[in-house]
C-alpha cells in the first residue's frame, strides 16, 4: 500500500502515514534534517515516487539542490522543482540567487531581509 514517510519540526525520525490527508490532519510541520527529504512519497508497489525537502514547514532547499523531486515507475528522475522559502523557481533563476548569496560576505547576509540567508551566515 502506498504512503509517506515524513520527518517533522518535532520528530527528526520517519513517521509513517497511510496518505496525504492523514498526514494533514495529524497537523504536522514538515522539517529536513542533514539534508534529507522531509517527505517520501511511496506507490503501492513501495517505490518511491517523490521525495521533498522543507525548512520549518515550507518548501525549501538552499544547497543548489531540487527541493522536489519525483521519480518514474523505473526509479529515474521525471521531474526537478526548485523552492526557497515555498517560492517557486526554475533552476536558472535558482542557482542565480545562490550565486548571488554565495557571493555575499557575512555581514550582508546578515543584514539580508530573507530569514534563511541570514541562517547562512550562522551556519559557518
Amino acid at each position: 500500500m502506498g504512503g509517506i514517510k515524513a520527518t517533522t519540526k518535532d520528530n527528526p525520525e520517519y513517521q509513517e502515514f497511510e496518505d496525504w490527508r492523514i498526514f494533514m490532519g495529524a497537523n504536522k510541520v514538515r522539517h529536513s534534517y542533514n539534508d534529507k527529504p522531509s517527505e517520501i512519497g511511496y506507490d503501492d508497489n513501495g517505490k518511491v515516487y517523490y521525495e521533498a525537502w522543507h525548512l520549518d514547514g515550507k518548501c525549501h532547499r538552499s544547497n543548489n539542490k531540487p527541493s522536489v523531486i519525483g521519480y518514474d515507475s523505473s526509479g529515474k528522475i521525471s521531474y526537478e522543482r526548485w523552492y526557497l522559502d515555498s517560492m517557486e523557481y526554475t533552476e536558472q533563476e535558482y542557482k542565480q540567487i545562490m550565486k548571488q548569496i554565495k557571493a555575499m560576505n557575512d555581514t550582508e547576509k546578515l543584514l539580508d531581509s530573507r530569514w534563511w540567508v541570514r541562517e547562512m551566515a550562522c551556519l559557518k
